[in-house]
């Protein structure tokens, strides 16, 4: 596992170097999914949602993957996480955890999690299509990939990924 925090280049180097299957996308800043549509939409992947949330009151940290188009259910998901109140990590401890500012959360930034302070849970509707879109630690670009490629990244870099079926409003 590198030693270093990655940003978007050195994360890009790491893929191919470690010949990942990907494609690289470059586009204008998206800051919403609705954006990153605008932008991506001809792409036959799924695009994916990051939630990057912490326990308002507890320690613990998350990082939740989604379909852009699933509206989670922060009250139910509490339960499925066995955590306290929900609410979304601050700028600085979403830099300090994952090397990001807001807009640019990826499921890759669990690579810059360092002292393993967040957890990763990813829906299980991410795993079950051939591609999905990430950004690369930045919002003017994203890749694609395929679920069993992004499971090999976390081997690679040491991490776990657990697999969950995140509740959706309505």
């Amino acid at each position: 596992m590198p030693s270093h925090r990655f940003n978007s280049q050195t994360i890009l180097k790491y893929l191919n170097d470690n010949q990942f299957k990907f494609t690289l996308y470059e586009h204008p800043a998206v800051f919403t999914c609705e954006e990153a549509a605008t932008h991506l939409g001809h792409i036959a992947a799924l695009g994916t949602k990051n939630l990057f949330l912490k326990e308002e009151k507890g320690s613990r940290i998350f990082l939740v993957t989604v379909p852009d188009s699933k509206r989670v259910d922060l009250n139910k998901l509490r339960y499925e996480l066995k955590a306290e109140r929900l609410t979304f990590g601050k700028p600085e401890l979403l830099w300090e955890c994952l090397g990001v500012e807001p807009g640019s959360v990826t499921v890759l930034g669990i690579a810059n999690d360092r002292e393993l302070k967040v957890e990763l849970f990813i829906d299980l509707a991410v795993m079950n299509v051939p591609i999905i879109q990430a950004h690369p630690l930045r919002n003017t670009a994203s890749v694609t990939l395929a679920p069993t490629e992004l499971l090999r990244f976390f081997k690679e870099i040491e991490r776990e990924a657990k697999l969950i079926e995140v509740p959706q409003k309505g």
